[in-house]
């Protein structure tokens, strides 16, 4: 459960529980992740300190702040060791930097709950309020990943 702050109109702050809609892993989306087989997985975001970019790896963030970049995490087995994620090419979609947790669950729980999420067999695909573009898997569990989208170069630009 997340808490986030809400001020009112006289200034005070109160907490505002921040309830999940979707089935969405978290867990997996915004925190270092490991397969049966202790491969790295997941760790979208560098919010809890568990996932590093390796240096001169990471991208220009496209038009939503969605970027791209190859990833560390912190080896459970090891401590103070640090495994690169190797699916994908070695390259993971990371959500924008600007947005904390409670942003990250809410914008994917609109996604996931949005009337125009396409199913795929086993994936889906929708787009956060903000216009990141996210896919995901829902078996064998529902995980999210934000969409890294290129800039469009005109024909005959470099």
């Amino acid at each position: 459960m997340v808490f986030q702050k809400r001020a009112d109109s006289a200034g005070d702050s109160g907490l505002v529980k921040y309830v999940q809609q979707s089935p969405i892993d978290f867990e997996h989306v915004l925190k270092a992740d490991y397969t049966s087989r202790g491969k790295p997985t997941g760790g979208h975001t560098l919010l809890y300190g568990d996932v590093r970019i390796v240096p001169g790896t990471e991208t220009m963030p496209d038009v939503a702040g969605v970027y791209m970049a190859t990833v560390e995490v912190q080896d459970p087995a090891n401590p103070g060791q640090w495994i690169t994620k190797t699916s994908n090419n070695s390259s993971n979609t990371m959500f924008p930097k600007d947005w904390d947790e409670t942003r990250i669950k809410s914008e994917v729980d609109a996604a996931w709950n949005d009337p125009n999420k396409i199913v795929q067999g086993d994936k889906w695909i929708s787009v956060t309020p903000s216009g990141v573009r996210v896919e995901g898997w829902i078996s064998p569990r529902t995980t999210v990943y934000p969409v890294y989208q290129a800039p469009r170069t005109l024909r005959g630009e470099k």
